[in-house]
């Protein structure tokens, strides 16, 4: 005679193992082919170069802004010490593509007396596709 539990017990554990396989499903189909990450985030990052402007030899990047249209600048500072420089900064909530975020760059430069120099660059804040939170610019 079959006990009345023993039955219930295996559809029971059958829903758990659907369950926990339905559970595991998003994060497998989740993997390296998904698009853009969720949070928002973009590492703007890249050099800075004051090479385009008179004696570029005798001046260095002091800075790096960045300004997000509609958003507060943000800003790196730099040593001030080479005329090439990496700098990196970090946005969040960055509309997924194609919109994406309008953004002016603006590098300065300083010579060794002190004069600055500045110079800018009008471009796009993209969520890069893949994982990466990435976004490579060059200011030369």
């Amino acid at each position: 005679m079959r006990s009345k539990g023993g039955g219930r017990a295996r559809r029971l554990g059958a829903a758990a193992a659907v369950v926990s396989l339905a559970a595991a499903v998003p994060v497998v189909a989740g993997g390296t082919a998904q698009a853009n990450p969720r949070m928002g985030l973009v590492v703007v990052t890249g050099t800075a170069s004051c090479e385009r402007f008179p004696f570029p030899h005798r001046s260095s990047v002091t800075e790096v802004t960045i300004t997000p249209r509609f958003r507060a600048p943000k800003t790196d500072e730099l040593s001030g010490q080479r005329r090439v420089e990496r700098y990196a900064l970090a946005f969040t909530n960055v509309p997924r593509l194609p919109r994406g975020l309008p953004a002016t760059a603006e590098v300065t430069c300083a010579d060794r007396h002190g004069h600055e120099f500045t110079y800018s660059k009008r471009f796009v804040i993209q969520r890069p596709e893949g994982r990466t939170v990435t976004q490579i610019l060059n200011l030369f």
